[in-house]
């Protein structure tokens, strides 16, 4: 399962915490009787997953030139902001990452969770 958190403070998407995997089980199905070997669909979604997390990264980075930290290693990754004062800045690219990885989720309800943590720090 890959698990997402989202971090908000005063209602405002602050760091993204992406971690776990989809797991590779191939779908019972169609796939099974087109297939001698389904292909293994965890490592897709987890590919575009992680497409995402470097695109969020890289927009509020070198698009936005917005100071962020990144935490990254296998089956965790992690984009805050450093300085509370870009989240309004920042909002647009954290939403549209919300909004793909629930387009995701659509597909694959049982491999991804979106939670979302208030810090309600000031």
């Amino acid at each position: 399962m890959i698990r997402v958190v989202l971090n908000r403070n005063k209602g405002l998407i602050t760091s993204v915490t992406v971690t776990g995997h989809a797991g590779k089980k191939a779908p019972d199905g169609i796939l099974k009787k087109i297939f001698k070997s389904p292909p293994e669909y965890g490592n897709i979604l987890c590919a575009s997953v992680s497409v995402l997390c470097y695109m969020l990264a890289n927009a509020l980075e070198r698009v936005e030139g917005l100071n962020i930290v990144v935490e990254e290693k296998p089956g965790f990754f992690k984009v805050s902001l450093k300085n509370f004062k870009d989240t309004k800045k920042a909002e647009g690219y954290f939403l549209t990452f919300v909004i793909t990885i629930n387009d995701l989720k659509v597909n694959y309800p049982q491999k991804i969770q979106v939670v979302e943590e208030d810090e309600n720090v000031t």
